[in-house]
């Protein structure tokens, strides 16, 4: 997937959540310390994202994709 702030950056996803509300803002993912920071520095803790998802590739154990666009119209 591509995450972008002020600049994009492709990540797996390799968790996803609807976090809820963190200091006043929906959220609905939690990047780790590293991929963060390529977008912010972490001491800015959140930051608006437009999130585009690329081919999701499901372990062999999962059936179906996750309701993921769910999320992504809560966070509109």
């Amino acid at each position: 997937m591509t995450v972008c702030a002020d600049r994009c950056i492709a990540v797996r996803l390799s968790d996803w959540c609807a976090c809820g509300d963190r200091h006043g803002k929906a959220t609905l993912l939690d990047l780790d310390a590293r991929d963060f920071a390529r977008l912010a520095p972490l001491s800015r803790g959140i930051v608006d994202v437009s999130v585009e998802l690329g081919t999701i590739v499901l372990p062999a154990t999962d059936t179906e994709v996750p309701d993921l666009w769910h999320w992504l119209e809560v966070v509109r």
